[in-house]
């Protein structure tokens, strides 16, 4: 047989190389090289790069993986002969190499092959489960035909691309748009012949979806006489058990698996594992453990490997795919049936059977030595199971794979959790998969590997597809991710890229196929979950049940798409909710720690899920998700936030997902206009965080979507009178951001923005007094931007004026303290010092005396007492200031300039151990916020001053200190020219 498969693949070879060698080819030597899938793989590489026009080569990757075991196979029927086994890449070198003269040509020839993919059957998976068995006459002479039938659409592709006039068609498609009667006669004569080529190679691929099927029948009687050789030996081994270690010999083996050769050792696990199993306790104690962990994390292979290590240990060892009550029926009686009998029955008589098998194992050999066994529960997804199927007996030991804690639990034994690798695993793993010595690896190497495991989140599942993938076509780790910079959302979801069969699902199947299956208030909750941050999601976003504050804040109208199916209590009671996480964190989809609040879910799950979202699922997910934000979001209408910080640092991360999500999903989902409103909200709390540049990033993603809204106007339930509001209302807060970073202008730009706006909706329609109170609040934030530039009298006025005009109790307590510093500024100190008093009656009436507003006004008398000589007052001041904020705030900046101030008053009295501690102080909470670097370098500084006249030794650290902050600034001066005035530029005047 192998002498007629032979003759079969000699005579396409002549075939082949008569086309090469066709009028002196050039391509004919270097196409006839390629012998290999590295080698193809690495042709297709120089193609895409000399033809970079040519953007369609990704399927014949895909296609080299899976003809990857098709030339196993062959190689093995043909005792390794090369210019046999060449055969199945040279030709396909030749398709790739004609058809990638155009683009469109390439697709085409790519669709054709993609129709071969199901057709083709699992050759590696057959040469795992013979090994070295001869295979029986009838599966080689199906392979045989098979193999025929695929030469055949190989000859017919080149036959096809070789045409010379399709030659010129795939040379001049190029110039269709330019020459139409030239490009139409070319593409008359194309068509038809494109399409008896697209018709043959469809019957072709339906005539190998029968060759596949004969195939298969030919499998299931090969494995039908297998399962009589091991029935065979195991009654040998039951009789008497005269010789305990044949171990069932199935190659070990009811182990379904080869050893994975790439397997990466977890020391913890298999130690803890093979303690409770085989160490330390009485051989006739049944022992099981239970390995628990996301898809894809490895809780198989930790079971396989172990199984294979230790298989001498073992007289049987049982694997069971328990993912279904079918799968797990049909595992259990394939060795039943050895005991019993060999004949096929109905389920009742197989169910009887298995009973008879478990019975069997639970009682202990009364002759010989103790029949030792173990079983691997693989997959398990139903607790239910456990009561018909669970294996037990004295001798026995069991192994249960499960993604549910619970299920692990459940089995009575140890519950060992798998990880996720740990980044030194990672990193490990795919150095071991992919290169041949770490210690070669460059830099930038190590930092892609680095970037890979990251982005995949340390899963083993990913890490393997990625590194199999560039391991299969000879690729380093820099050159993988060079061609595919988004592979953790479209490579590595496209179905198996590498040779290793040890993974044979994809990516996305893991999980996906799990959400057919659950309840449907579970799937809604897993669909939302795939839309937000995955690590650490408030609960609290799924319990907001008031709709009001869902759609307050001057939300949109009741015209919105879906209003209520947005506004909708998907879980209205606790009960719901806890039944939904409970059914996804049973599936391993998500997971929620005791105690806590959060919801988690691994990235990749994540993905799978995302990528199997429909349209219109997407769409609604997205909307529900913004008006459940939109109501737990606290609301501050310009008050200092501290009080929710920590809430709100919770929603910071959902809202910068959120982002990701429209720029990704743009072309689908209409501009989120109320996640703006949000954006506001979350800006300020950044603002008063001290995160500025995270805040103006967010504000600018607002900009575009108002901007893309009002351009396509896309925003159904908002007016353009909110949409503009909104604008000024972003331009403000950035303008607010600028000011507090003591950037040149102060933020005067964005200010003049936001006064266009409310002009113009003032100027449109009769103004309304919303409109009016706002463009006044834009009035007094440009009169502070003056008011920093030194240019105290306009702002003398602006202030006057708002007072007298406008009676808005919360405004009037800011306006009356910048008027009292613009007075101070002036010199007007009796009147600046009356205006504080003023601002601390009006404070003390709204706010109350203990509040943070109460602390800015003591902060603002201190510095008017002390340019008075009242030094004892201001000090009273400061204290009161200093107080309330380590009450209320114990880390806002505004701390720090408290403390910086005391200490130099303790300065100026000589008190200069106070002043120390002050200035360290300050320097602490100051070198936290990201935006005070250069207040943190100033309160160093005077720190300095202290330190240089006591001759201590930490003067040379504590100025290598400010050198390295003010390099970071980019403000690199000689120390020569430091002092106090130098660092106050650092600082906003009404801080100084």
């Amino acid at each position: 047989m192998h002498d007629q498969l032979t003759l079969i693949w000699t005579k396409a070879q002549a075939h082949h190389l008569a086309h090469l060698n066709n009028h002196g080819d050039p391509r004919a030597e270097r196409v006839s090289r390629i012998n290999s899938p590295q080698s193809l793989a690495a042709h297709v590489r120089q193609l895409e790069t000399d033809r970079s026009h040519c953007q369609a080569f990704g399927w014949t990757y895909k296609l080299i993986t899976q003809l990857e075991s098709f030339s196993s196979i062959i190689s093995l029927f043909t005792q390794g002969n090369p210019g046999i086994s060449a055969l199945i890449w040279s030709p396909l070198a030749i398709i790739i190499e004609l058809a990638s003269r155009e683009q469109l040509m390439l697709e085409f020839i790519g669709q054709t092959f993609s129709q071969f993919e199901q057709a083709l059957p699992q050759f590696e998976g057959y040469l795992k489960e013979f090994g070295s068995r001869v295979l029986p006459q009838g599966l080689q002479n199906s392979l045989i035909v098979f193999y025929a039938e695929f030469i055949g659409h190989y000859q017919d592709a080149i036959k096809f691309l070789e045409g010379k006039k399709i030659l010129i068609i795939a040379v001049g498609l190029g110039m269709c748009l330019i020459t139409a009667p030239f490009s139409t006669e070319r593409l008359l004569f194309f068509i038809p012949r494109a399409s008896r080529f697209s018709r043959i190679a469809k019957q072709r691929s339906l005539n190998l979806l029968n060759l596949k099927k004969a195939i298969d029948d030919e499998i299931t009687l090969f494995k039908f006489h297998i399962y009589q050789e091991h029935h065979r030996e195991l009654k040998k081994c039951l009789e008497g058990h005269k010789d305990p270690t044949m171990a069932f010999q199935f190659s070990c083996t009811g182990i379904q698996h080869r050893k994975n050769p790439h397997f990466h050792f977890r020391e913890e696990v298999f130690a803890e594992l093979h303690t409770h199993l085989m160490s330390g306790r009485p051989r006739n104690e049944h022992r099981a453990a239970g390995l628990h962990g996301i898809g894809g994390v490895g809780k198989t292979q930790v079971a396989l490997e172990f199984a294979h290590r230790y298989s001498n240990e073992y007289d049987a060892i049982f694997w069971i795919n328990a993912e279904t009550e079918a799968k797990l029926t049909e595992s259990l009686y394939s060795y039943a049936r050895m005991v019993e009998n060999e004949s096929p029955v109905v389920a009742e008589q197989k169910l009887a059977a298995i009973k008879n098998f478990r019975r069997f194992l639970n009682n202990p050999s009364s002759k010989g030595s103790p029949f030792r066994w173990l079983a691997i529960y693989d997959n398990v997804e139903d607790v239910r199971l456990f009561e018909k199927f669970w294996l037990e007996g004295p001798h026995g030991s069991l192994i249960l794979t499960t993604r549910s804690p619970e299920i692990a639990h459940a089995c009575g034994g140890r519950v060992i959790p798998i990880p996720l690798f740990t980044v030194e695993e990672s990193l490990a793993f795919m150095l071991k998969m992919n290169t041949t010595n770490s210690n070669t690896l460059d830099k930038e190497e190590l930092d892609v590997v680095r970037e890979i495991a990251d982005r995949t989140g340390h899963l083993p599942l990913a890490l393997n597809s990625i590194s199999a993938y560039a391991r299969t076509t000879s690729s380093s780790y820099r050159s993988f991710i060079q061609h595919y910079r988004d592979f953790d959302t479209k490579l590595l979801f496209q179905g198996n890229k590498g040779k290793d069969s040890t993974y044979e699902r994809s990516i996305r199947n893991t999980w996906t196929m799990t959400l057919t299956s659950i309840d449907p208030l579970a799937r809604m909750l897993m669909e939302t979950v795939a839309l937000l941050d995955p690590d650490g999601i408030p609960t609290e976003i799924f319990e907001c049940h008031d709709m009001n504050a869902k759609f307050e804040h001057n939300g949109p109208a009741r015209t919105f798409p879906r209003l209520s199916d947005c506004l909708s209590d998907r879980f209205p009671d606790r009960l719901t909710f806890d039944n939904a996480v409970s059914a996804l964190s049973g599936k391993g989809l998500i997971s929620k720690s005791s105690g806590s609040e959060r919801l988690s879910c691994h990235r990749m799950i994540k993905e799978a899920v995302l990528q199997s979202l429909k349209q219109e699922d997407l769409e609604l997910h997205f909307d529900w998700i913004i008006f459940s934000l939109n109501g737990c979001f606290p609301h501050t209408d310009c008050k200092e936030v501290l009080e929710t910080w920590d809430k709100c640092a919770m929603f910071h991360s959902q809202i910068s997902m959120l982002l990701k999500m429209y720029k990704r999903f743009s072309n689908t989902l209409r501009p989120p206009v109320l996640l703006c409103e949000i954006i506001r909200r979350c800006a300020w709390y950044l603002r008063e965080t001290g995160y500025f540049q995270a805040a103006k990033e967010i504000l600018t993603e607002g900009f575009d979507i108002l901007e893309q809204a009002v351009e396509r106007r896309n925003h159904p339930g908002y007016f353009p009178q909110y949409m503009s509001r909104l604008t000024a209302e972003l331009y403000s807060s950035y303008g607010s951001l600028e000011y507090e970073e003591n950037l040149p202008g102060y933020g005067r730009a964005w200010f003049q923005k936001a006064e266009q706006h409310r002009m113009k909706l003032i100027e449109a329609e009769a103004p309304k007094f919303f409109d009016i109170q706002s463009m006044a609040l834009v009035d007094g934030d440009l009169s502070l931007t003056y008011l920093a530039d030194g240019l105290p009298d306009p702002s003398v006025g602006t202030y006057n004026m708002l007072l007298d005009t406008f009676d808005n109790q919360h405004l009037r307590c800011t306006w009356a303290a910048n008027l009292s510093i613009a007075l101070r500024a002036k010199g007007g100190l009796d009147e600046s010092l009356a205006w504080c008093r003023k601002s601390s009656e009006w404070v003390t009436e709204r706010h109350g005396e203990r509040s943070l507003e109460m602390a800015i006004v003591h902060f603002n008398t201190a510095c008017t007492l002390l340019l008075m000589n009242r030094g004892d007052e201001a000090m009273v001041a400061l204290e009161n200031s200093l107080r309330i904020r380590q009450e209320k705030s114990p880390m806002h900046r505004y701390l720090g300039f408290t403390q910086h101030k005391i200490g130099e008053v303790m300065k100026s009295r000589e008190d200069f151990e106070r002043a120390e501690l002050f200035f360290r102080t300050a320097a602490k909470v100051l070198e936290k916020c990201e935006s005070c670097q250069g207040a943190a370098a100033r309160s160093k500084y005077s720190l300095l001053t202290i330190l240089k006249e006591k001759d201590s030794q930490e003067v040379d650290s504590l100025a290598g200190e400010i050198s390295m902050i003010l390099e970071s600034l980019k403000d690199t001066v000689d120390r020569n020219v430091w002092s106090e005035d130098y660092f106050d530029k650092f600082v906003l005047y009404c801080h100084r």
